[in-house]
C-alpha cells in the first residue's frame, strides 16, 4: 500500500524549528518532525506513539511527555534528526480500550500488562511498517541513533536495512508512579531502561491517590 503525503509545513518551537511533513496509509496517520539534515551522518532518530493522556492531560503515571520532551530538545541541540510521531494510543489498541485497560488497572490495582491480557492483546503489539515508510519519503540515512529502550523499534529498524550505531536514553526526573512504570516495562517488554538516567523524585501528587 502506498503512504499518502500531505503538504509540509515549518513549527516555531522552544528547541527550533521543525519541518512538519503530515502522513497518512490505510487508517494510520502519523507526522514527521525534522531538523537539518538527517540524509546523512548519524542523525538522531525517535520513533514516538501518541499519548493523549499523558503528553495533554497531564497524568503522572507515565512518561511519554517526559520522552516526547527530551527528544525533541536532543535534536535541537544537535541540530539534525527527527522524530515521527505516530497515531497509536495505548501501544496501538487505540483510544477506547486504552480507557478500558485503564479502568482495569484502576479497579484490579494491577499493571499494563495484566490488562491487556485480560482483554486479549499483545504486551505490545505496536506495528512500525508507516514508520519505516515515513524514513523512506524522508531519505533518512541509513545510519541512525534511536531515541529509545524499545527493543521492537531497533528490530523494526534493523530489519528494513537501518544499522543503529547508539541507542540513546535522556535523563529525566521521574516520580514512584512512573519508575514503578519502567520497572515494569523493563521486566515485561524487556526495554533495556538506562537506570543512570533515571532519576528517582518523591511527589506529594501521588501521595494523595
Amino acid at each position: 500500500m502506498k503512504i499518502n503525503i500531505n503538504p509540509t509545513t515549518v513549527l516555531r518551537t522552544a528547541n527550533g524549528n521543525f519541518v512538519v511533513a503530515h502522513y497518512s496509509l490505510g487508517g494510520q496517520e502519523g507526522v514527521s518532525l525534522t531538523m537539518g539534515d538527517i540524509t546523512k551522518g548519524t542523525p538522531l532518530l525517535r520513533l514516538h506513539s501518541s499519548c493523549l493522556f499523558g503528553e495533554s492531560l497531564g497524568v503522572i503515571d507515565c512518561d511519554c511527555k517526559l520522552q516526547l520532551d527530551r527528544s525533541l530538545e536532543l535534536i535541537g541541540k544537535e541540530g539534525a534528526g527527527t522524530l515521527l510521531y505516530l497515531y497509536q494510543e495505548g501501544r496501538g489498541i487505540g483510544l477506547a480500550d486504552k480507557v478500558r485497560a485503564l479502568e482495569i488497572m484502576r479497579q484490579q490495582q494491577c499493571d499494563t500488562a495484566a490488562a491487556f491480557e485480560q482483554l486479549g492483546f499483545p504486551l505490545d503489539p505496536r506495528d512500525y511498517s508507516m514508520a519505516l515508510k515515513m524514513l523512506d519519503d524522508l531519505k533518512m540515512s541509513e545510519n541512525v541513533r534511536l531515541i529509545s529502550n524499545n527493543p521492537q523499534k531497533f528490530n523494526a529498524l534493523k530489519g528494513a536495512g537501518y544499522n543503529v550505531i547508539e541507542q540513546v536514553t535522556p535523563s529525566y526526573e521521574v516520580n514512584p508512579l512512573v519508575f514503578d512504570y519502567l520497572k515494569m516495562k523493563e521486566a515485561k517488554l524487556h526495554h533495556n531502561i538506562s537506570w543512570e538516567a533515571i532519576k528517582l523524585q518523591p511527589s506529594e501528587q501521588t501521595a494523595q491517590d
